[in-house]
């Protein structure tokens, strides 16, 4: 009997033995004692106008404990006009490694100088430590090459007393035509908003572009406002020129709509012509407003 308990105590001794010499990942990751941090990211970028930047990090094998990485934003650029973020923080689970966030910048017809993001990535672990990383992000300004046009027919009235402007109640949608009156397809100021806006970018194909109006729903018929709403044309090349002009033959608040008369007659508002980086921008009766070649780019001048 004594033997036979020899052999059983010699047995656990050598399954202890055996189970102790295979390492664990997880618990040499436990026990390690190297400090977490953010690994991967630079203390400065550089991206232009309308470029993305991906920030991917890593936390090394001891990040053992649920982490929430909050993003931390400064700088000179504006959140939702210069940039957006994908995420103002993000969730990383105990034993997971890396997580990311995407910085968008926009780009725009705003000559505004470089500016900054700062980030800071901050988290707060388990054990009560705190780990944090800053960098800073300098989105480069571009001269954009392109045209753009605002179409805005917002005008005051009152009804019953109360005053109200037309913009609620009126779709006026403008529309690029060949010479022909052919409709182009082009349709960035032929929404619902008010008021409308309209980019000829430079890679457009050169040639004279036609723009009018159409009055797509009236929602002040019948009231009997009999009130002009003449479109006011912004049209403005960056750094090169800007001009305004107002439509002379102009909607009424009793005319048909398309949506509910069939309305679908067009009303002139102006005439662009492109050549290259060149946009020359008249009237209907052919009156330049304004006209320009490509502005400088300051990206060519920085090294």
């Amino acid at each position: 009997m004594k033997k036979i308990n020899n052999y059983i105590g010699l047995l656990f001794l050598v399954i202890f033995a055996f189970s102790c010499s295979e390492d664990s990942p997880e618990l040499s990751t436990i026990t390690s004692t190297a400090p977490v941090q953010f690994n991967g990211i630079n203390d400065n970028y550089t991206i232009s106008e309308g470029e993305e930047l991906v920030l991917d990090y890593s936390l090394g094998d001891n990040q053992i404990f649920d982490l929430t990485v909050e993003y931390d934003l400064g700088g000179t650029a504006s959140e939702g006009d210069d940039y957006d973020v994908s995420a103002h923080s993000s969730d990383i689970a105990a034993l997971e490694k890396a997580g990311s966030v995407t910085l968008a910048s926009y780009e725009d017809f705003d000559t505004e100088g470089d500016e900054t993001v700062t980030i800071t990535f901050t988290g707060s672990r388990g054990d009560g430590s705190i780990i944090s990383k800053t960098t800073t992000v300098t989105i480069k300004d571009v001269i954009n090459q392109g045209l753009v046009m605002i179409f805005d027919w917002d005008v005051p009235f009152t009804f019953a007393g109360s005053n109200y402007t037309t913009c609620p109640y009126i779709d006026l949608d403008v529309y690029v035509l060949d010479s022909d009156g052919n409709d182009l397809g082009i349709y960035g100021a032929a929404t619902g908003a008010c008021p409308e806006t309209l980019i000829f970018n430079a890679d457009m194909a050169d040639g004279t572009y036609y723009l009018a109006s159409n009055m797509w729903e009236n929602g002040l018929a019948g009231l009997s406002l009999n009130l002009d709403m003449p479109i006011t044309m912004t049209a403005f090349k960056q750094n090169v020129f800007s001009v305004t002009y107002t439509q002379t033959d102009v909607w009424t608040s009793e005319d048909p709509d398309q949506a509910n008369d069939g309305n679908a007659s067009f009303k002139e508002v102006a005439v662009v012509t492109k050549s290259g980086t060149t946009f020359t921008v008249s009237a209907p009766d052919g009156t330049v407003l304004g006209s320009g070649a490509k502005a400088p780019n300051k990206l060519a001048l920085t090294k």
